[in-house]
């Protein structure tokens, strides 16, 4: 099991979402993204990203009373996209991309609600920003101030 406190996979998981929000902004198409074979490839990483770090928000005994039972279908998901991606129904998870996603982003919104006054999660956030500082990814830097400020604001 890992010793990071489970606020950081709760921030993995959007930090992933984002990536994929932007990662595939340009492409419009189920062909479009079969054949940006990067942007395929990074968002299906992604995949992989939010459901591994969905399966230790499951598995955690804190939030428990907070996730969602169809929260077990994310990491049914990162199973197939990890194990058996060449079984994949591209037309099915560009679906997923522009539907479900911007859905998900929502749903984890209104659950990080419910933590948004803990230490933990402030010192989450707080790594998070300085560590994505140090890496230079400033894409990602914006999106965890703006989540930050969102929470502040709601």
């Amino acid at each position: 099991m890992s010793k990071r406190i489970i606020e950081f996979f709760i921030l993995d998981i959007f930090l992933a979402i984002d990536r994929i929000k932007r990662y595939s902004k340009n492409l419009d198409t189920v062909d479009s993204f079969i054949n940006d074979e990067t942007a395929c490839s990074s968002i299906m990483r992604e995949f992989g990203i939010v459901g591994e770090a969905m399966n230790h928000v499951l598995k955690s005994q804190k939030l428990h009373n907070f996730t969602q039972p169809l929260w077990r279908d994310i990491v049914d998901f990162r199973n197939i996209v990890i194990h058996e991606y060449f079984g994949l129904g591209y037309a099915e998870v560009f679906k997923i991309i522009k539907k479900e996603i911007p859905s998900l982003e929502l749903e984890m919104f209104n659950f990080i609600k419910n933590f948004k006054k803990s230490i933990e999660f402030h010192i989450a956030i707080s790594d998070t920003k300085k560590e994505l500082e140090k890496m230079g990814r400033v894409e990602s830097l914006k999106y965890i101030k703006k989540l930050e400020q969102s929470l502040k604001n709601d």
